[in-house]
């Protein structure tokens, strides 16, 4: 990435302190931007979104007008192809629990603990976005390209040639 093309991510959540972790992580990675936003706020930023951001990261139980599924679904709807994550600050036995919870979950791509956001998200979340923007501008592109472009190991391209999968399949 650069800084002509940095890797954007929004951070939905009802908790304002939260803000400076975003800006933590920033701090921690040259080209990460991480536009934070309320629940509350959010129909009027998703609004003014033209363009996708790279990932979207939410709180798992947000309070206020909208709640969590309605986000998620509302991201789902306007941005189909953007990666999902949801975080709970509570421990996993704790954690995404409540019906809706349950439901926005099965809308995200990934569930993470807030202290592990905290901890690595600089590198979690900038490499995660990184690597579904690849798959995103390679959808035309073979099997094996899309092998190479995650750097998978080499046991897994081994598997790709011996499970006797079509090398040049399109993707998408």
């Amino acid at each position: 990435m650069s800084a002509e093309n940095p890797v954007r991510i929004v951070w939905i959540d009802d908790e304002p302190l939260h803000e400076k972790d975003a800006r933590s992580l920033e701090s921690k990675r040259k080209y990460l931007i991480i536009e934070f936003t309320s629940s509350l706020e959010f129909e009027d930023f998703v609004e003014k979104l033209e363009e996708s951001p790279d990932l979207f990261l939410i709180d798992d139980k947000l309070r206020g007008r909208s709640v969590g599924v309605a986000i998620a679904g509302r991201i789902r709807q306007k941005f189909p192809e953007t990666p999902m994550y949801l975080f709970t600050a509570y421990p996993e036995e704790y954690g995404i629990s409540t019906e809706l919870a349950e439901a926005a979950k099965s809308l995200g791509d990934d569930v993470f603990d807030l202290k592990e956001i905290q901890r690595e998200g600089h590198n979690i979340l900038y490499h995660d976005a990184v690597d579904y923007r690849r798959i995103r501008e390679s959808r035309r592109a073979s099997v094996d390209t899309i092998i190479s472009l995650l750097k998978a190991p080499e046991d897994d391209r081994e598997r790709n040639v011996r499970g006797g999968e079509d090398k040049t399949a399109r993707c998408g």
